[in-house]
């Protein structure tokens, strides 16, 4: 399926120097994880646009790894930032993804588990 999103979209709410074929890497894996799991949801097109344009601009934001140094008392400390917690509540960008998602599908993404069953 064609991605909902464009270029233009992501760009307008997340300030990056990638290239236009890495954004669009970003927005296909975005509208992959839409297609599966949000389509057919009742959710809206124009919803999922939405959801498909925050969930690219968090890959970015998480792939960027963009690192902070500061000088406190002659001591260097260096960290990631944003950091607001694990999966898509990572970034505020996946928090608006989560917010967008009223179904909760992608809120329970990052809780499957992989199990054995023994016959």
């Amino acid at each position: 399926m064609t991605a909902r999103a464009t270029e233009s979209d992501v760009t307008s709410i997340i300030d990056t120097d990638r290239t236009t074929g890495q954004i669009t890497a970003f927005i296909t894996t975005a509208n992959v994880i839409v297609n599966d799991n949000l389509v057919n949801a009742g959710i809206s097109d124009a919803t999922l646009t939405q959801i498909e344009i925050w969930l690219a601009a968090h890959l970015i934001a998480i792939s960027d790894q963009r690192e902070v140094r500061v000088n406190v008392l002659q001591s260097e400390v260096e960290y990631h930032v944003p950091k607001f917690g694990m999966g898509l509540k990572a970034t505020a960008f996946g928090q608006q993804a989560l917010a967008l998602d009223f179904t909760g599908r992608l809120a329970s993404l990052g809780n499957q588990r992989g199990f054995i069953q023994v016959v």
